[in-house]
Formats: structure tokens, C-alpha cells, sequence
């Protein structure tokens, strides 16, 4: 019995977020069709306005790029997502840190 009701609730819960990805998408590709056309703009006529319009575009797609998790650690490797605090902190190098004597 209770099984049904978790069925149902994870088909509501993977409508809204196929609803939500399709939004983002839409919100994406809107920017990016905005961007092509004001840029062939630009080609043909450059003007100030213009150009504030595209830097905005190239901005909105940035951020969206950025808030997807996949696209935000993609280029990272494991050696760049540590803290550079914690690499230098017992480093010998480090004169504020002495390493305790072995006993």
C-alpha cells in the first residue's frame, strides 16, 4: 500500500524537476540566440549599446553555467580543490608550524 504512494511521489518529484531542467534550458538557449544575433549586429554596426547588451548575455550565460554543479567542478582536478591553507599549513617552509618530534 504504501508503495504506491512513494511511486507517485517520485513521478511528481522527477516531473518537476524535468519541468525545471526544461525551463533552464529554454532560459539558455533564449541567451544564447539573443547573443548570436546581437553579435552579427555588432558586425554590422558597432555601437556602445550594443556591445553593453552582449557583455550582459555573455554574463547571464556565464552564471548559468556556473550554477550547474557538472559544469562548475568539471575542469577541476583533485590537486586544485583543496585548501591552500591546508597545503602549506605543515610545510617546512611554514616557520609558524614546527612538526612535534617523533617518540
Amino acid at each position: 500500500m504504501g508503495g504506491t504512494q512513494g511511486t507517485v511521489m517520485r513521478g511528481k518529484l522527477i516531473a518537476l524537476a524535468t519541468k525545471f531542467k526544461r525551463q533552464k534550458l529554454q532560459e539558455l538557449e533564449d541567451h544564447l540566440l539573443s547573443l548570436r544575433t546581437l553579435t552579427t549586429q555588432h558586425k554590422r554596426d558597432p555601437t556602445p549599446d550594443l556591445m553593453a547588451k552582449i557583455k550582459t548575455h555573455q554574463q547571464a550565460i556565464k552564471t548559468f553555467k556556473t550554477r550547474d554543479p557538472k559544469k562548475r567542478f568539471s575542469g577541476l582536478n583533485n590537486s586544485s580543490m583543496r585548501s591552500p591553507i591546508k597545503r602549506t599549513l605543515f610545510s617546512p617552509a611554514n616557520s609558524a608550524v614546527k612538526p612535534r618530534p617523533n617518540k
